[in-house]
């Protein structure tokens, strides 16, 4: 699977900033911003993208500082929060994103999280997200998912949970 990988020198620890871009000459071309410290799970949701045939190109980052510097270079498609981002937590993230003008209702927002608390999933849908996924993920599960938020884009369907 080709893959570019940009990393940051100076804040490799706190911050993962890298470019995965994905091509494989089918589908048309997705904008992904996904906020994840794991790379292994970044890895995952790219290998996931390939095997649904999809075009990707995806911007992961650790930290909300960095998920909304990046927000503002361009469009996207889609955005995947995971919950834990090390210390911040990604309400707040989607909390602020609810503010954003830059964000039409045709962005998918998703969240990733290991928590199953009732409380976390309400208060997640209540940003009007598409889709809450339970780590810890397998191959199958990332597959799903993002199939799930490329067809979101042509027939969305809010708020949708996956154990």
């Amino acid at each position: 699977m080709p893959m570019r990988h940009e990393v940051g020198r100076e804040e490799v620890r706190q911050e993962l900033d890298h470019r995965i871009t994905l091509r494989n000459g089918r589908g048309s071309r997705i904008q992904v911003l996904f906020a994840e410290d794991n790379q292994a799970d970044a890895e995952l949701l790219i290998e996931a993208f390939a095997e649904i045939g999809a075009e990707v190109e995806c911007v992961v980052v650790a930290s909300p500082h960095a998920f909304f510097e990046q927000l503002h270079r361009q469009n996207w498609d889609m955005l995947l929060v995971d919950l834990r981002l090390g210390p911040y937590d990604g309400h707040e993230l989607l909390e602020r994103l609810r503010g954003e003008r830059k964000l039409g209702p045709e962005t998918l927002v998703a969240v990733l999280s290991s928590s199953a608390a009732p409380a976390d999933i309400e208060r997640s849908r209540r940003y009007g997200i598409h889709g809450y996924l339970r780590k810890p993920f397998t191959i199958e599960r990332w597959v799903e998912l993002a199939s799930d938020l490329v067809l979101a884009g042509t027939s969305p369907q809010s708020g949708g949970t996956k154990n």
